[in-house]
């Protein structure tokens, strides 16, 4: 029964919602063929754009909405509502005596921050909408429950408060979550329509500003996540479309819509790490282990790095000023893309983002009511970008863009609109460069051991340049680079995790306790993939990561194993991996000191159902190319211009050269040579290396 439903309806969709474009990519599974498409971000009514965005790209190969297997989405809802401070009015409960916890936080502040002027930021919670209850859970696991005045008495100061949303977050809950569950559980019975996040479900480890911060912010996007997905999921149904839809999560994997609505800040980062899972399989595809991936998009830039074909994840990011606890695959994320807006300050220097002209109005050159000059705007002026993009169905308007450059940022410096452009160009690209350079060298990366793989619109127009600035020589531009985080939706695993607080010392390792508490923590991260079918215990692609540190240290790294290695692994072999994980990350190791366990994660991963994308198969060789003017260091060059539906594999062409495709423009700057590849990437190389 299965297979034939499967024969008869065997595409899948991928659909990334970025700040200016939503991408969409459609898969045949049977026969590999693919096609993509670009529709203009609807801000007011996302779930309008997305609809309207499938409904065009199955007319491409003329096909029904009952025909489609899945559709795996990636939003930035979450993201955006932590950023703008947009969330839930939401309530805190927590233990008495730890009401500020929120704002005590950590005794820190960002690195660019002024020492005399920085002010912490507001918290999502208000001081007045944090409430105390007296119980405690005691280091040993024994606990002190709430009694029932208690009880009664929260309930009365959440009803006079009136919250959207409800975190509940008590001290030393990690060890047992039977006073948060006593709690929660009297909240649905008073008040069954609040939304109540505990922390024993968010975030089970040690930590308690961490712990709460998480709770709260999933507690605060959590409404607007529920409402979202529900709404979109009924103007699917409406436009004909059955089958199931699973949600991109910032670890890199997708689950079902009712994990997404439990664990919403899950869905934070989601469509960076689908542009990552798309990079990785670029990656694989033509054998490279080692590679920084920047994908460039209307308002961001978003970097990884996989070293060994693997990026990692994280439990100590942070979005804005919050860090989130949760596993997050390790992505850099900067206010640099397309839209990002030039402007010259008072005292007569550049600037170029973070902010952005977004979908609306959008840069100059699109016509659609903006007036402030952008990167693409930049990228036009100098002939980067041809006047027609996406298909045809977008035409640019050239003298828009100078005429902005020329009005904001020309006149006030001085300078010419061609200078201005150019500047333009650089200052975004030093922005780029420099967290390319955080990412990889402050690391202890040598980055001219990596090659970039360039991904959204702006990602090929910029990685030559950028590779270039780090002593880099390949550049690697998969297919379908504008729609990477749509296409690599299609190609992520379905994945659950789960992290317990473990504190153990290397003189008194207990690894039978250890092999205990993976086990444990496989089986939470089974039971937390809600209704995510097909996922199993003990896949060859699970992975333990074992957060350990020098004992004394407020910071560890992890220790990753394949799942079923543990029980395997002496403890000696695993001390010395964190010694040589230690050197890599901080440049030494103290093999003689002793090491401490602090939690145990558990990630389990079942690769992609869907079908992957077959390569395309192309016969043209790369026909004569006409010759256009690019302006490039300065000066004026003719540069070929090729489509890239014309070149076949094994195709190869000395610079310069313009690429052109329907999701981007592909740059190849002088002293630059192309090539297509066996996988279909287009591989650009610096010459005479």
């Amino acid at each position: 029964m299965e297979s034939s439903a499967r024969r008869h309806r065997p595409y899948a969709l991928g659909v990334d919602v970025g700040g200016t474009f939503t991408d969409v990519a459609l898969l045949d599974q049977e026969s590999g063929s693919w096609w993509i498409h670009k529709v203009p971000t609807e801000p007011a009514s996302i779930e309008s754009g997305i609809v309207r965005g499938i409904a065009e790209i199955i007319e491409l190969p003329g096909i029904r909405a009952q025909d489609a297997a899945v559709i795996r989405h990636g939003t930035t809802i979450a993201t955006n509502a932590i950023l703008e401070s947009g969330g839930a009015k939401t309530c805190l409960i927590t233990s008495t005596g730890f009401g500020h916890v929120l704002e005590i936080g950590r005794h820190d502040m960002p690195r660019d921050a002024n020492v005399y002027s920085w002010v912490k930021p507001t918290r999502p919670v208000r001081p007045r909408d944090v409430i105390e209850v007296p119980e405690r859970t005691f280091v040993g696991g024994d606990r002190q429950p709430p009694t029932t005045e208690a009880i009664a008495a929260m309930l009365s100061a959440i009803e006079s408060r009136q919250p959207e949303s409800v975190a509940i977050c008590l001290i030393n809950s990690y060890l047992s979550p039977a006073n948060e569950l006593l709690l929660k559980e009297a909240i649905g019975r008073a008040r069954p329509d609040l939304p109540v996040s505990c922390s024993h479900e968010i975030v089970a480890l040690y930590g308690e500003y961490e712990r709460a911060m998480a709770t709260v912010l999933n507690a605060y996007v959590k409404p607007l996540v529920q409402g979202y997905l529900g709404k979109l999921e009924a103007r699917l149904g409406e436009a004909g479309f059955e089958c199931p839809i699973t949600y991109m999560q910032s670890n890199g994997g997708v689950i079902a819509r009712a994990a997404a609505e439990t664990q919403a800040l899950r869905m934070a980062l989601s469509g960076p790490a689908a542009a990552v899972s798309g990079a990785s399989d670029a990656a694989r595809a033509t054998g490279w282990d080692n590679t920084i991936s920047i994908d460039i998009g209307g308002t961001s830039a978003d970097i990884a790095v996989a070293t060994g074909g693997s990026v990692a994840t994280t439990t100590e990011a942070s979005i804005g000023a919050w860090p989130v606890g949760v596993p997050i695959l390790d992505i850099t994320t900067i206010g640099a893309g397309g839209g990002s807006i030039a402007s010259v300050s008072l005292t007569g220097s550049l600037t170029v983002g973070p902010q952005s002209a977004g979908a609306v109005p959008g840069p100059a050159c699109y016509g659609r009511g903006g007036v402030r000059p952008t990167v693409t705007d930049a990228q036009v002026v100098l002939g980067r970008i041809p006047a027609s993009v996406a298909g045809g169905r977008l035409s640019l308007d050239r003298d828009a863009a100078t005429e902005a450059i020329e009005h904001h940022v020309a006149r006030p410096l001085g300078v010419d609109v061609i200078e201005a452009a150019e500047a333009i160009i650089q200052i975004v690209n030093l922005n780029m460069s420099t967290a390319m350079r955080s990412v990889s060298v402050e690391r202890g990366l040598d980055p001219r051991d990596y090659a970039i793989i360039a991904g959204g619109g702006g990602g090929a127009l910029h990685a030559a340049e950028l590779a270039e600035s780090l002593g880099m020589s390949r550049v690697l531009v998969p297919p379908s680079p504008g729609v990477l985080a749509a296409v690599g939706l299609l190609a992520a695993p379905a994945k659950s995790d789960f992290s317990e607080t473990m504190l153990m010392r290397s003189h008194d390792w207990d690894h039978a306790a250890v092999c205990t508490a993976v086990d444990r923590a496989r089986d939470k991260a089974l039971a937390r993939r809600g209704d995510q079918a097909g996922l199993a215990a003990g896949g060859p692609e699970d992975v333990v990561s074992l957060h350990m540190r020098y004992v004394g240290q407020g910071h560890e790294l992890a220790v990753q194993l394949a799942g079923a290695m543990v029980p395997s692994t002496p403890p000696a072999a695993i001390f010395e991996q964190f010694h040589e994980v230690h050197r890599q990350i901080n440049g030494f190791s103290v093999p003689d000191a002793p090491v401490e366990l602090v939690a145990v994660h558990y990630s389990a991963v079942d690769p992609s159902q869907v079908t992957r994308p077959r390569r395309l198969v192309r016969t043209a060789a790369g026909v004569a190319a006409p010759q256009t003017q690019v302006v490039s260091g300065g000066v004026a060059r003719s540069f070929a211009v090729f489509d890239r539906k014309d070149l076949a594999p094994g195709w190869s062409y000395s610079s310069p050269a313009l690429v052109l495709q329907e999701d981007c423009t592909v740059y190849v700057p002088p002293d630059w040579s192309c090539q297509v590849d066996s996988a279909d990437n287009l591989i650009i190389e610096k010459d005479n290396i």
